[in-house]
């Protein structure tokens, strides 16, 4: 669902091995959840509920652990 007065949505989606955080609307609206890992793959599905999602731009980044164990 868009915000009222605009056609789209602005969102920022981050994704690691078990934590997916969705900051929408530079962050007044945020969703966080603990994932279950599954392998060495992160994968990450994009669906809209009605319609067809559009996406306009995107940067993936491949981050190094902040630790080694």
């Amino acid at each position: 669902m868009a915000l009222p007065g605009r056609e789209g949505l602005d969102l920022h989606v981050f994704l690691d091995k078990s934590v997916l955080e969705v900051f929408a609307d530079g962050g007044r609206e945020v969703v966080t959840r603990v994932t279950e890992y599954h392998g060495p793959e992160v994968r990450g599905e994009l669906f809209a509920l009605r319609g067809t999602p559009r996406v306009f731009g995107g940067k993936v980044w491949n981050l190094e652990p902040a630790w080694r164990d």
